[in-house]
């Protein structure tokens, strides 16, 4: 992809993903999230830090905790995703908005707002008004970073 056509997605994504809850159009990322993907996802939540983004998401479950896997698992009650890379592992935090599925996925489903630490992403669930409209994208079709 362009330089420039990638920007120009970045932003655009950027300006509908991360608009403020009582907006009237949020950007809903959705599809499934696997290690390849997840830099996508990552790189679009670090830059929706302060704001409320829509997730419409499902993972696989698993508990391989070896490096180069997505793990995804309840905790007391909390939900971590992370991503298992050479070096610190990236993570992902949810209290509320996710639900085991037949034992063989999660969903990530609703409106939360994003906070970020040191290599981890904690994700708060929010109340979208109701007359707040939705546009789909896909995980797939993120950028990896800003500006790529």
């Amino acid at each position: 992809m362009h330089p420039a056509v990638a920007l120009a997605l970045a932003s655009a994504l950027f300006a509908f993903g991360t608009a403020a809850a009582d907006a009237e159009e949020l950007s809903r990322i959705t599809g499934k999230v696997t290690y390849e993907n997840f830099p996508r996802l990552e790189a679009f939540l670090l830059q929706a830090v302060g704001k409320s983004v829509a997730l419409d998401l499902t993972l696989a479950v698993n508990n391989d905790e070896t490096e180069g896997n997505l793990t995804t698992f309840v905790l007391d009650g909390q939900f971590e995703i992370a991503y298992l890379q050479p070096g610190e592992p990236s993570r992902i935090y949810a209290d509320t908005g996710f639900d085991l599925v037949n034992d063989d996925h999660y969903t990530l489903q609703s409106v939360f707002s994003v906070e970020a630490s040191d290599r981890a992403i904690g994700l708060n669930e929010v109340d979208a008004p109701a007359e707040t409209t939705y546009k789909d994208v896909s995980v797939d079709d993120l950028p990896t970073r800003t500006g790529n």
